[in-house]
């Protein structure tokens, strides 16, 4: 049979009734064997006679008695010892351990069935983990038990064993379903089973069975197997077979063929996070007959409350969740397939680097890239096959590249495991499956999902499960999943990049001139690798929460990407500076400073700095457009022409920056000119474009929108009144206040509060309320933004949707006036 495995935990026991050390009873309602008649030995030897006792009356032994129990016991002692080291060395990974080991004791216990069951839930159910021998298959159809009647619920109510012996139809119908079909079927007539405990647990059974009546008519059968039973009970107490036995019993009871399948991926993503701390994507794939299509399922990770992104929680007991489980389904042909390779070899296929596998193969598995919801960079399809027919493939992902050497016994153990429970629950039901999902309408045949219901499907006569497929969430896909290639591309790209990056010195990184300094860093003029880049390097804090400040801006900024912020080309961490002239290839216009990252046997005292290499800005930033006049020109002692039109095209582009970081919930949190850069650009009228830069005070979101203020760090003329006061609730509306006075200061050309202290400034915006006063003759629609933008009451203020809009509206009215946009302004 296939491997399987399981293991009862301590809180989910039964407390068993004490082991005595007395002969075995006679069980049940069949003939029972006495406790000294002849029978075979347990280890196939000469059969063990009864030991003659000449001085009954006394209860004394003659000395050839007493040798002969002393070779008896001495001989079979040896076989035990024999036997429990070779349960010593079978696999360490317990559902092919509990396979091995039904296998061993089959075999050296010349008995014609040993199978191995485990209890749950209390135990009141019984999963078969493992059997071996005469009508094994038979047990194989019915791999979970539960209910009085069967042979494992008869052994608790039992003080040592269960020991049954018929000759005859008429006494078989007495025995035990499970074990009446072994004597119908496979035609064994002795059975003796033994639970398998510790001193406060009953955690399984062992069964063992023969074709002789009277097989286990000796009393050294009882003690022999309890003391090889605590040989497998180190596999059926391991986490790994307990996860995997209340899987198979959720499994078995699935009300549906949806929910199945979700506790199927769920179950089998948590077993290998458990054992091996290993995050995989699991599918599930159902052939038809012909081998020519293949359904695939897998959990939609947007709705399933999982590890836990849709994860997937790491609490095994944790309840399966309140709303119906999603499954995305995408149907296959199985031509050029792994999982067509793997069932018609009977073989798990795999690929252990995705990126270079789809770059150097002429005609890549189409298998590989379905979805675009799991990066995959190495993949493994396990076929499912009971009794020579395929019926389908378990697919487990890793978003690292992997021979999969070090799961590769846990994933065959496993698989051999819910195969069982699979063919009898699915395999039958296989086409009525195929028709539930893609006779539904709103059927997609394209890469997006789509929600659709469908009519209920009547199920087989062979199951009593109806199917109901109103959870599933079925995608038809004719094509490979694109975005799928280019998550594992791009992560072969990075990981490559980070390679590339461990030389010792950055030799590409050539510095020109110094654009500015500050208290803890110095941003260059450079170039990296040929191309004109400007260089931020920021020398390593003393406190952490000023490290954490760098650490979120290379964050954000190397994740962020959007036209109008600030691309960032690559990015050095824990880097040493060498300003110590040692560089003799130096060229004239250099400046003689180069950079190595540090190394793990360094002094971690030694100075260290983080680089960004970021685009080159030529034109400066945007206060200092607004000094030179870009958008002023002063027409005589009394008037200045502003030219509306470059402004509001310069507010547009930033605050489409501000919008793409609110959708990622981030906020800005220091939005002024002088962080608006501007980069020469010939194909826009203003002859520029604005990139929104330092992120050195930006804030990630939490779900619920806000973020407590602990510091209310920022640039004072800009902060909005809530950045006053700690403990208030920030949300993105703390950068609409800052756009509002930038737009002040646009128009005017001046710095707001100008002439005004901290304390001054903060007084006026949050105590008296008071904000910049505008010119006369301001268009209305500006001033009235503006104004909206920096209500005190945070909740009043219009979000960047609504701003781009009226900004939009704005610049079509002033593009279309007859001064092209240009408002004269009377400074009298």
């Amino acid at each position: 049979m296939p491997n399987i495995s399981f293991v009862q935990k301590k809180d989910d026991a039964c407390a068993p009734n004490a082991v005595p050390s007395s002969p075995m009873k006679a069980l049940g309602t069949a003939s029972v064997s006495s406790s000294s008649q002849q029978g075979p030995s347990p280890f196939g030897k000469e059969p063990l006679h009864s030991v003659d006792y000449p001085n009954a009356e006394s209860g004394q032994l003659s000395a050839g008695s007493q040798a002969s129990i002393n070779e008896i016991l001495r001989l079979n002692l040896a076989e035990i010892k024999l036997a429990l080291q070779k349960l010593a060395c079978v696999s360490t990974t317990p559902s092919i351990a509990l396979n091995e080991s039904t296998e061993l004791l089959c075999k050296h216990l010349s008995v014609g069935l040993c199978s191995i069951t485990g209890f749950t839930d209390h135990c009141t159910s019984f999963v078969l983990l493992a059997a071996y021998g005469t009508a094994a298959t038979e047990l194989e159809k019915t791999p979970v038990l539960s209910g009085s009647s069967c042979s494992h619920a008869l052994l608790l109510e039992q003080p040592a064993c269960l020991h049954y012996r018929v000759t005859n139809a008429e006494e078989a119908s007495q025995l035990p379903p499970d074990m009446r079909a072994l004597y119908e079927v496979g035609g064994l007539k002795s059975f003796l089973s033994i639970p398998i405990a510790t001193d406060h647990e009953v955690v399984g059974a062992v069964m063992i069975a023969k074709e002789q009546a009277d097989g286990f008519e000796i009393d050294w059968w009882e003690p022999m197997l309890g003391c090889l039973s605590t040989g497998l009970l180190v596999h059926l107490r391991s986490e790994q077979t307990f996860q995997l036995c209340q899987l198979m019993k959720s499994l078995d009871t699935a009300s549906e063929y949806v929910l199945l399948i979700h506790q199927l991926l769920r179950g089998a993503h948590l077993l290998l996070l458990k054992a091996k701390n290993i995050p995989t994507g699991c599918r599930l794939a159902l052939v038809n007959n012909e081998l020519t299509k293949a359904l695939v399922f897998e959990p939609d990770r947007k709705t399933t409350p999982e590890s836990e992104g849709g994860t997937m929680t790491s609490n095994p007991k944790a309840p399966a969740p309140a709303v119906d489980p999603q499954i995305h389904v995408t149907e296959i042909a199985l031509e050029n397939t792994l999982l067509l390779d793997a069932v018609q070899k009977g073989k798990a296929r795999f690929v252990s680097d995705c990126a270079s596998y789809i770059q150097s193969c002429m005609k890549p598995a189409t298998d590989i890239f379905i979805s675009g919801q799991e990066m995959v960079a190495s993949i493994v399809v396990l076929p499912l096959i009971y009794e020579g027919q395929a019926f389908g493939g378990f697919y487990v992902t890793l978003e690292s590249t992997s021979n999969f050497q070090n799961i590769k016994d846990l994933l065959m153990g496993f698989v051999n495991s819910i195969v069982l429970v699979l063919q009898n629950r699915l395999s039958a039901q296989r086409d009525h499956i195929w028709e539930a999902v893609l006779s539904r309408p709103g059927v997609a045949s394209n890469e997006d999902p789509v929600q659709a219901s469908s009519p209920s499907v009547e199920p087989s006569d062979s199951t009593n499960s109806a199917i109901d497929s109103s959870a599933a969430r079925p995608i038809v896909v004719k094509r490979t999943c694109t975005e799928a290639m280019l998550k594992v591309l791009q992560h072969e790209i990075r990981r490559s990049t980070a390679k590339s990056q461990a030389l010792e010195w950055v030799d590409e990184l050539n510095l020109t001139e110094v654009l500015g300094k500050g208290g803890f860093g110095i941003v260059y003029k450079g170039t990296w690798k040929g191309s004109v880049a400007a260089v931020k390097v920021m020398y390593a804090r003393q406190h952490e929460r000023q490290a954490m400040k760098d650490a979120l801006e290379m964050a954000l900024l190397t994740s962020v990407s959007h036209p109008f912020i600030i691309h960032v080309y690559s990015c050095f961490t824990d880097m040493v500076e060498d300003a110590s002239g040692a560089n003799q290839n130096m060229t004239e216009g250099k400046i003689n400073v180069r950079f190595r990252k540090l190394q793990p046997d360094e002094d971690p005292a030694l100075a260290t700095c983080n680089i960004l290499v970021m685009e080159y800005c030529d034109r400066a930033s945007l206060r200092h457009a607004m000094k030179k006049g870009v958008f002023h020109k002063r027409l005589d002692n009394t008037s200045v022409a502003v030219d509306l039109c470059a402004i509001v095209q310069v507010l547009l582009e930033v605050a489409q920056a501000i919008q793409h970081l609110h959708e990622l919930k981030l906020i800005h949190c220091d939005i002024k000119p002088e962080n608006v850069l501007l980069k020469s650009d010939v194909s826009k009228g203003i002859g520029f474009a604005t990139k929104l830069s330092d992120f050195g005070l930006a804030k990630i979101l939490r779900e619920n929108y806000y973020i407590v203020n602990r510091s209310g760090s920022g640039t004072v003329t800009h902060l909005a009144p809530e950045l006053f006061q700690v403990g208030s609730k920030l949300t993105v509306a703390v950068d609409t206040f800052s756009f509002g006075i930038m737009m002040w200061e646009l128009y005017t050309g001046q710095r707001a509060y100008g002439g005004l202290g901290r304390d001054a400034i903060i007084d006026r915006v949050y105590k008296k309320k008071a904000r910049p006063v505008f010119p006369v003759g301001v268009p209305p629609m500006y001033a009235s933004l503006a104004k909206g933008c920096w209500e005190n009451d945070q909740t009043l203020r219009p979000n960047f949707l609504v701003v781009i809009a009226k900004l939009t509206e704005m610049l079509e009215h002033f593009q279309n006036t007859n001064n092209n946009g240009q408002q004269t302004v009377s400074t009298a």
